[in-house]
């Protein structure tokens, strides 16, 4: 294993551990990650996978509050202390420009703008290096509007295509132009998802585009994004999310490009001593691009900036895809709470 992997990625591409185990978190702070990420599938994860740190968080939540969502946000809460505690001293070390501990909220309340607000600002109240995510959609840019002027670093997630992180930048530009305060910013393009969606379609109506070009599709909305975000002065950090294989961190090596991973592909492009070319700056090939545009709506929808307008997200499919995979875990780790809470009144 070589562990100075991360270390040598070029340009300033960093890593981000996701939805780690304590396990995982510090091996991850020993080959260079610059923060942890959790999302709503988190909980349950720990659940399944670490149930001896989870279960008495769990066994102190439902004591304090008799309401199973209630319980939940503390349960997650509570986990992410750990990431909070291991991740603090290089959030000083760097002056807060790393070390950041992200938490997200209730799936389900996506679309609530006050419920948002209340819970990023809960959120906040964890630690310093606390960073709040909110969904790239209409409430959680008005929620950011809100959230900016107070200092809340935040990490904007479910961004699964360029005209989203546009829409989001400016919200976050004229906020921080506004107030005069611009905290931490992160915007994630969800990469593997948005591929996983797009195969789907293309088996389900039988499209006939090749594997190689098909593979090449969140690579090309997220290098799109960064040249914008970079041709724009965007503040803030570019970050590609939802990895599933090594090829969504080598991908975007050479540049200022932050990838969040699980600790099974960190660990393969460790084994591996994977490729460091600096491939962010790849110019899409022509052929490609025209073939995804023209076979695949929702790949045009994601690539080009003009493409889809705020008040078509809540129809986009790559998004709600996304979106489910959340609502429906966190969905599940509510009602294992309230199904533990009836063991224990037995």
């Amino acid at each position: 294993m070589n562990g100075e992997y991360f270390h040598r990625a070029a340009g300033g591409t960093r890593l981000w551990i996701n939805n780690p185990t304590g396990a995982d978190t510090v091996r991850a702070l020993a080959v260079g990650a610059v923060g942890a990420t959790t999302n709503p599938t988190y909980p349950g994860f720990l659940l399944a996978n670490e149930p001896d740190f989870l279960l008495p968080l769990v066994g102190r939540a439902l004591r304090e509050t008799p309401d199973d969502d209630a319980a939940a946000e503390r349960v997650y809460q509570s986990a992410v202390w750990r990431n909070r505690d291991l991740f603090l001293p290089l959030y000083r070390e760097s002056d807060g420009r790393a070390g950041f501990a992200i938490i997200q909220g209730d799936p389900r309340q996506d679309s609530d703008v006050n419920h948002i607000i209340a819970e990023a600002l809960r959120h906040h109240a964890l630690g310093e290096n606390v960073m709040v995510k909110l969904p790239a959609n209409v409430a959680g840019a008005a929620a950011l509007q809100q959230l900016v002027p107070q200092g809340v670093p935040i990490c904007v997630t479910e961004v699964m295509g360029v005209p989203q992180a546009v829409y989001i930048w400016e919200a976050y530009r004229r906020a921080a132009n506004a107030s005069g305060r611009r905290p931490p910013f992160v915007v994630a393009f969800i990469a593997a998802p948005l591929d996983r969606y797009l195969a789907a379609y293309v088996e389900r109506e039988k499209i006939a585009i090749a594997p190689r070009v098909l593979a090449q599709a969140s690579f090309l909305v997220a290098r799109e994004g960064y040249r914008l975000f970079k041709e724009r002065g965007y503040d803030g950090v570019c970050l590609v999310g939802g990895a599933s294989t090594p090829a969504y961190f080598s991908e975007f090596v050479g540049g200022e490009m932050h990838v969040t991973m699980n600790w099974a592909e960190v660990q393969a492009l460790l084994d591996a001593d994977g490729p460091l070319d600096p491939r962010l700056f790849a110019p899409p090939e022509p052929a490609v691009l025209r073939e995804l545009s023209e076979k695949l709506p929702d790949f045009r929808r994601s690539y080009y900036e003009d493409a889809l307008s705020p008040a078509e997200y809540p129809g986009y499919g790559p998004l709600n895809f996304f979106r489910d995979m959340f609502v429906q875990a966190y969905g599940k780790f509510v009602a294992a709470l309230a199904a533990r809470r009836t063991e224990l009144q037995a």
